[in-house]
């Protein structure tokens, strides 16, 4: 999710990602 610090909130947002 978003939350996760393995990636940035703007790239959790563009992607989407399930993580």
């Amino acid at each position: 999710m978003c939350k996760v610090k393995s990636v940035p909130l703007y790239q959790c947002e563009l992607k989407a990602t399930p993580n």
